[in-house]
């Protein structure tokens, strides 16, 4: 074509202008987004159970989902791990599930990833993505969630967090295109509180840290050695029977070793109760957060990042409660910094 418009100077300029023209009628029809979708052939699930549920029953949905996703043509094999060790780069609990497969590259991408996450999408009650390796890694860089978007008020009170939470929760499920909207797994946890009466125990000839010890042995258990068996080590723990962590009878009947011989029930030196508590306690910028996340579908991520914005400014929150809208996207829609009333 070179030729042509070098003998049609008029015409080369003229294209050049309707060239720009079209670039700027497209510029403003485009959406804004941070990544692409990678075309990636290993996927990245979790499932996150409500605090306090236990091994066997995630061990229980696991394989179910095994099953069914292994039953899906174009996935090849799978993995999960439930939990994670005493020590490890995330503290999670075993309500939280890590699942992962592998697409078979002969088969169409799209079509299978459809099928999996519509059979994700089939069990209800627990707070579920599917994610590629890369951008999962990235987002949780960004803002420490698998989330595309997220909000975060920070306060003193975590109830009156939990209560605006919830508001907000409200509002980002009213935008167009915003997805698995969920707010944090904080809530609140039995359990046991054991409030010593200085005046007993002193009687008894017993020290606090004497009791607490005591306490946390039976209760939570102590580790008092290794078995190693087959390359592997196997901690010894001693800790009383389970009835002692359920029951608040057996616990208050439960017997505490005197300096000098003899026993006395732990209801006779200490009050002894459940009493709710916070699963986790999540701190930034020295202040307690609480975080609402959602995905994006149907619209591009600057538009519904833009739009839950303007729905949080104008929210009614507390003078006490900073909010800020942290968002995986260019640093143009960032909105970490601003602070709303």
């Amino acid at each position: 074509m070179l030729p042509t418009f070098v003998d049609r100077p008029k015409a080369a300029v003229a294209f050049l202008v309707l060239a720009f023209a079209g670039t700027g009628v497209a510029v403003t029809q485009l959406g804004e987004e941070f990544l692409p979708n990678f075309q990636e052939t290993d996927f990245l699930m979790h499932f996150v159970e409500k605090p306090g549920a236990s091994l066997e029953s995630m061990r229980r949905i696991t394989i179910l989902a095994s099953k069914e996703l292994r039953a899906i043509p174009g996935v090849r094999n799978f993995g999960s791990h439930i939990g994670r060790a005493e020590v490890a780069d995330e503290v999670v609990g075993p309500n939280f599930t890590e699942l992962w497969i592998s697409v078979d590259p002969d088969y169409d991408l799209n079509e299978v990833q459809a099928k999996v996450q519509a059979a994700i999408d089939g069990y209800p009650g627990l707070k579920r993505d599917v994610l590629t390796y890369l951008k999962e890694r990235i987002k949780e860089v960004l803002s420490g969630t698998s989330a595309a978007i997220v909000v975060r008020i920070y306060g003193p009170d975590l109830d009156v967090l939990r209560e605006k939470g919830g508001e907000i929760k409200k509002a980002i499920a009213e935008v167009p295109g915003a997805i698995n909207v969920k707010d944090d797994s904080q809530m609140a946890v039995p359990q046991v509180q054991v409030r010593l009466k200085p005046d007993a125990t002193a009687r008894f000839g017993l020290t606090h840290g004497q009791v607490r010890r005591a306490v946390a042995t039976l209760i939570n258990g102590t580790k008092v050695g290794e078995i190693y068996h087959d390359q592997k080590s196997f901690a010894v723990i001693v800790r009383g029977v389970p009835q002692l962590r359920t029951d608040l009878t057996a616990l208050q009947k439960m017997q505490i070793d005197l300096p000098l011989g003899g026993h006395v029930p732990l209801g006779d030196i200490a009050d002894v109760e459940f009493v709710p508590t916070p699963n986790e306690v999540k701190r930034e910028r020295v202040s307690r957060r609480f975080d609402v996340s959602c995905d994006v579908k149907g619209r591009d991520l600057g538009s519904v990042a833009n739009e839950i914005a303007e729905r949080i400014s104008k929210s009614t929150l507390r003078p006490a409660i900073t909010s800020s809208t942290k968002v995986n996207t260019k640093p143009a829609l960032n909105r970490g910094s601003d602070s709303l009333p």
